[in-house]
C-alpha cells in the first residue's frame, strides 16, 4: 500500500492557473515566469531567517514595498497535509518584463491569487535580494514547465523522505524552482528541500536534504547533510556559534495622554574573535529574543500584557499603556507594526514568534506616563543557548 496523501492548498499548476488572470492584467508586460517558491510547513516558519544576499536591506525594502503576505512580511499559513502531496498553502511567483524592466510578484495563499504592483529592476528590493540579477537566465527552467508539484513531491519523498521526521524532527518543505538566491547556496534549478532552519525552535546546526530534479521530474540527485542556521560560524566538530548582538540607539521619547513611548533604533550583527563582525546577519527571529527592563537602581520592571498584540495601522495613536507594566513593539523602519512583546499566560513573549529582526528596524517601549525611565536599561538576551544574543540600551 502506498503512502497516504493528504493535500492542503493548491499544487504548482493550480497556483499558476489561479495567477494567470492577475498576471495578464498587470501593467508593464508581457511577463515571463522565472522563479517559483512554495512553502509547506506544519510549524511557524520565517523565510527570512534563511537570509538574503543583503539581509537587512532586502527585508526592510521588500516589506515596505509589498502590503500583504509575501516571503518578507506576514506569517506563512500552517500546512496540514502530507509532504508527498505536492500541495502548499503558500506560493510566490516572480515574473520579469524586458519591456518595462520590471519584476512582478504574485502570490497564491490557499488558492487566492494576488498580483502586487510591479517593481523596477533597480529598486532596492529587487537589487538587494538578488532577484533582479539576469532573470532571463532563470526563465529557461520554465520552458517547458516542469512537471506539476504532485510529481516532484512524490518522487522527492520517495527518494529522501522515509524516516525524515522520525530521525530529525518535523521539516519545512520548500519548492525552489528557478532563481536560487533565497534559502542559501544550495543546488539551484529545480529543487525540493526538506530542512529545519527558519522553524520556530530550530537553531544552530540542522539537517537538510535537497532533491534536484531532471526535466521529467525524476530525482537526478540528492544532497544531504547539515547546515548552520544563521549564527553558526563552523559546523565543527566542534560547532562554533557566532553570538548575535543588538545595538540600540535612543531616538526619542514622547507622551500621549496616559501613555509614554520610547523609540529605539536597532542594529543587528553577529561575530566572534575568529570570524569578526558580520553585519545584518540572518537568523535573528523574534522567538529567540527576550527583553527585560530595569530601573536605574537595578529593580526589575515587570512587563504587562500588550495593548497592541496585533497589527494596527497607526501605532502611536492606537497603542495605549497598560497601567500594570510595560510592553514593547517591533516596528519597521517606517514605523509599521511587525510584532509585540509582553506578558501572557505562558510568560513574557512575542505575539508572533517568527518575525525576522534586522538592522534599521525600531523597538518601541510603551509604558504609563506616570513612570520615569530616566537611567533605566533595556536588556536583550537569548531564550536558547543555541543562539547566544546580547544587547543593552540606556534610556
Amino acid at each position: 500500500m502506498g503512502a497516504k496523501t493528504i493535500g492542503d492548498g493548491p499544487t504548482l499548476y493550480e497556483a499558476l492557473g489561479q495567477m494567470n488572470g492577475s498576471v495578464a492584467a498587470a501593467p508593464g508586460g508581457p511577463w515571463t515566469l522565472y522563479t517559483v517558491y512554495g512553502i509547506a510547513s506544519p510549524l511557524p516558519f520565517d523565510p527570512n531567517a534563511l537570509g538574503w544576499p543583503n539581509n537587512s536591506a532586502t527585508v526592510n525594502s521588500c516589506q515596505g514595498l509589498f502590503h500583504g503576505l509575501t516571503l518578507w512580511n506576514g506569517s506563512i499559513p500552517l500546512f496540514h497535509g502530507t509532504y508527498n502531496s505536492g500541495t502548499a498553502p503558500f506560493w510566490q511567483m516572480f515574473y520579469f518584463s524586458n519591456v518595462s524592466q520590471s519584476l512582478l510578484v504574485v502570490t497564491d495563499v490557499m488558492g487566492v491569487a494576488r498580483a502586487f504592483p510591479p517593481m523596477s529592476m533597480v529598486s532596492s528590493c529587487a537589487v538587494s535580494s538578488g532577484l533582479a540579477i539576469t532573470p532571463w537566465s532563470w526563465a529557461k527552467e520554465f520552458s517547458p514547465l516542469p512537471p506539476d508539484s504532485t510529481v516532484l513531491a512524490a518522487n522527492a519523498w520517495a527518494a529522501m523522505g522515509g524516516g525524515w521526521s522520525a530521525n530529525y524532527g518535523v521539516p519545512v518543505e520548500t519548492y525552489r524552482l528557478g532563481n536560487g538566491w533565497w534559502g542559501g547556496s544550495r543546488p539551484e534549478g529545480q529543487v525540493l528541500e526538506l530542512g529545519r532552519c527558519g522553524l520556530v525552535g530550530a537553531t544552530a546546526v540542522q539537517p537538510i536534504d535537497d532533491a534536484v530534479f531532471s526535466s521529467n521530474g525524476s530525482v537526478a540527485d540528492v544532497y544531504g547533510g547539515s547546515i548552520g542556521c544563521g549564527n553558526v560560524a563552523s559546523l565543527g566538530p566542534p560547532v562554533v556559534l557566532s553570538p548575535y548582538n543588538l545595538d540600540f540607539t535612543l531616538n526619542r521619547t514622547t507622551a500621549s495622554g496616559a501613555t509614554s513611548l520610547t523609540f529605539l533604533s536597532l542594529a543587528a550583527s553577529a561575530g566572534d574573535r575568529t570570524t569578526g563582525t558580520i553585519p545584518n546577519p540572518g537568523g535573528i527571529v523574534s522567538w529567540i529574543v527576550g527583553l527585560a527592563l530595569n530601573t536605574s537602581s537595578g529593580s526589575v520592571l515587570e512587563p504587562a500584557g500588550s495593548g497592541c498584540a496585533q497589527w494596527v495601522s497607526v501605532v502611536e495613536s492606537s497603542c495605549s499603556a497598560n497601567e500594570s507594566g510595560w510592553y514593547a513593539l517591533l516596528l519597521s523602519p517606517n514605523g509599521s507594526w511587525l510584532d509585540s512583546f509582553g506578558s501572557a499566560a505562558t510568560g513574557a513573549n512575542w505575539s508572533v514568534p517568527n518575525v525576522s529582526i534586522v538592522s534599521n528596524q525600531q523597538l518601541l517601549i510603551v509604558y504609563p506616563s506616570t513612570w520615569s525611565l530616566s537611567g533605566a536599561s533595556l536588556t536583550a538576551s537569548s531564550t536558547t543557548p543555541d543562539a547566544p544574543l546580547n544587547g543593552t540600551a540606556l534610556l
